[in-house]
């Protein structure tokens, strides 16, 4: 299982690498942001099975690179977090196609519990193909 993460979060950051280090799957992280196009070419020339996103990183580009994305790989799971509580944008962001929107901090806990169901769907679906 290959997890990316696009955030400079400091705590962000660290539930990722703890929970993929102890659950032995790959974890690429992109802090940097430079121009929408190089983060939509890294995320998806990383080709990774979840996408995490944190959307204080890609503002004010956030919902133009998560679609994307979306458009061209439409089973990434994509799992977005962002400071805005705006019930607008949270509207917008959805209906992208993302599987998971949370308005930050999370807790370790619910981090890995959401992280090990993603990863279980990801699995069975795998099976299935």
């Amino acid at each position: 299982m290959k997890v990316l993460l696009l955030s400079n979060d400091i705590y962000l950051i660290k539930l990722v690498t703890e929970f993929t280090s102890e659950n032995g799957c790959k974890f690429l992280i992109f802090k940097d942001y430079e121009k929408p196009v190089t983060v939509v070419s890294n995320a998806l020339s990383s080709n990774p099975n979840i996408l995490i996103v944190d959307d204080d990183l890609l503002k004010p580009n956030t919902k133009c690179i998560l679609q994307s994305i979306k458009k061209v790989n439409k089973k990434i799971v994509l799992i977005f977090f962002t400071s805005n509580n705006s019930v607008g944008f949270g509207r917008e962001i959805t209906h992208i196609g993302v599987n998971y929107y949370h308005i930050k901090p999370i807790n370790k806990i619910d981090f890995e519990a959401l992280l090990k169901s993603f990863i279980k769907l990801n699995s069975i679906y795998q099976e299935e193909q």
